[in-house]
């Protein structure tokens, strides 16, 4: 707020309609975060109507010359005005914050800067329910970022390199290889189990024509 003169050179009359104007831009400031047009707030600008109205308030003071109803009206815009600042101020820190995330340049003290000014949102949004649809905006952004952040944090310690046309080429043909190799093993064990079972079944058979060669030649004794 740029003003033609400076407050304290004020006249009583000029003071009073710069009070009025004061309380008015708090006024419609407020009216516009209730209606739920709060992007449409400058935070700087609240900063400096904020400033404007402490300024004023000190030259009230050293005046005197308000009466007691317009010292009151004007005292009661201090709540609202500080309320507001507070809203701006955290929502510019975590704007600020979420760039810095987009951009991968967030330190851990950025992050968990970002998780308390949230908190303060949600406690500001219980009582100021206009600025919730800008809390859910600002925490799937956060959750969106943060996400990706990890993720892109993971690949860069243990990247995930994608294996070119030769080299899958060359796994299915080693995988083929080791396949026939391993039937290949198997085929020579069960001709080998054959080979042993047959052998010992001619060595049973030769035994009990043995036998039989034996006793007949003793019946014949």
């Amino acid at each position: 707020m740029v003003l033609t003169r400076t407050i304290t050179a004020m006249t009583d009359d000029e003071l009073r309609t710069e009070v009025k104007k004061v309380c008015n831009e708090i006024h419609i400031a407020n009216n516009t975060m209730m209606i739920g047009l709060g992007d449409e707030i400058n935070p700087q600008e609240i900063k400096q109507l904020k400033n404007h109205y402490y300024r004023l308030s000190n030259v009230i003071i050293e005046k005197g010359s308000l009466t007691k109803d317009e010292e009151t009206n004007f005292d009661n815009w201090k709540h609202t005005i500080d309320k507001l600042a507070r809203i701006g101020n955290t929502i510019t820190i975590l704007r600020k914050g979420l760039e810095r995330l987009e951009r991968h340049e967030a330190t851990e003290y950025d992050k968990n800067l970002i998780n308390r000014k949230l908190d303060d949102m949600r406690m500001m949004a219980s009582d100021n329910p206009s600025i919730e649809d800008s809390l859910i905006e600002m925490e799937r952004q956060f959750e969106r970022l943060t996400t990706k952040d990890a993720t892109a944090t993971n690949q860069h310690h243990h990247p995930v390199r994608q294996q070119s046309n030769k080299e899958r080429r060359l796994a299915v043909t080693t995988k083929m290889i080791q396949q026939m190799i391993r039937y290949r093993d198997e085929q020579i064990n069960d001709t080998r189990n054959e080979e042993q079972s047959t052998s010992h079944h001619d060595m049973n058979n030769g035994r009990q024509e043995a036998k039989r060669h034996d006793s007949n030649r003793y019946d014949l004794l």
